[in-house]
């Protein structure tokens, strides 16, 4: 559609975006002709002094005007494609096309210019639907960092470490989702068994990657397919490092 719906200034901004930035002038560093305060709570007392701006600090402003209208433009942008994205995904997922709704909602992470906790969170749905608990706690976790009242995050979670039978969280990530627990039943009930579940333990992960990556090297186990889960060898490091501490 067009894009000035989305924004009155739209067509202004697009005009002052493509104009040309004037060169930033230098720091100033001569303050004795500053005009002074005449009116205001600050004041200043002194001879009347005629405000002129010079001509490198009216460059200064113009550029400042640019440069935000183009980041305006650029931010503007950025968010139609997010939104376009965010609703194929939601198109697919009804759809029950979850690999696919994962490619759009991954893309709308991209391009989204603030962080949106919910293309997160149902990007961690979708790998729960394609049976990738890694991805799905990966992506929910990332959904609390950017929102921690994010419910159907903690949930899936909960859910996806159940189901690979430990759990990774650390402490933060672990107040977070109990903090919601209190305010949902039913997460309330799955925290309960997600709170009772060992940690990760070093024999398990190698049997779960198929391969000891000290030994064959990380690089064919992210380029086998399917690909290994980027989480689960971070587990894998963080456990051999813990044991090597402990010796």
């Amino acid at each position: 559609g067009d894009p000035s719906r989305l924004c009155e200034l739209w067509a202004h901004i697009l005009d002052l975006a493509a104009e040309e930035v004037p060169a930033l002038p230098g720091p100033r560093v001569d303050f004795e002709d500053a005009p002074m305060v005449q009116c205001g709570p600050y004041a200043q007392q002194g001879p009347r002094t005629e405000v002129v701006v010079a001509e490198h600090e009216q460059s200064a402003f113009v550029a400042g005007v640019l440069l935000t209208c183009r980041a305006l433009r650029d931010y503007i942008s950025n968010l139609r494609v997010a939104r376009v994205c965010r609703n194929r995904a939601r198109s697919l997922f009804q759809s029950q096309d979850f690999a696919r709704a994962l490619a759009f909602y991954r893309l709308a992470q991209w391009h989204c210019p603030h962080g949106d906790s919910t293309l997160f969170s149902n990007a961690a749905l979708c790998c729960l639907r394609l049976s990738r608990p890694h991805a799905a706690v990966e992506h929910a976790l990332n959904a609390l960092f950017v929102d921690e009242s994010n419910a159907k995050a903690a949930h899936t979670v909960a859910k996806a470490e159940i189901s690979l039978g430990y759990m990774g969280c650390n402490g933060w990530q672990e107040d977070a989702i109990d903090r919601l627990a209190t305010s949902s039943k039913p997460l309330t009930e799955l925290r309960k068994e997600h709170r009772g579940l060992p940690p990760p333990r070093h024999e398990a992960l190698k049997a779960e990657l198929g391969s000891d990556p000290r030994k064959v090297g990380v690089e064919p186990l992210l380029s086998r397919f399917p690909p290994v889960e980027p989480r689960l060898l971070l587990l894998l490091a963080e456990e051999e490092e813990r044991e090597e501490g402990g010796r």
